[in-house]
């Protein structure tokens, strides 16, 4: 049996935040509220770019604050 592998999607990291209708500042406040205190728009927007991956933390909070799975993020 072999299991294909998940890959982060920075356009879907998108999608979910404009659905939720927040802007990046917006993302980063709830961020810092969490205790993520390096969260920085430039950040967020690497994120949803793809040059950069979220780790864990980040990804499980992301997903808390766009009220969705984090296997919402990967294609």
């Amino acid at each position: 049996m072999s299991y294909k592998k998940k890959r982060f999607s920075g356009n879907k990291l998108k999608k979910q935040r404009m659905q939720s209708g927040l802007e990046l500042g917006d993302v980063v406040m709830k961020l810092w509220s969490m205790g993520h205190k390096k969260a920085s728009v430039q950040l967020v927007r690497n994120y949803e770019t793809d040059k950069n991956i979220p780790g864990l933390e980040y990804a499980v909070s992301l997903a808390s604050i766009y009220d969705c799975s984090v296997q919402e993020f990967v294609k």
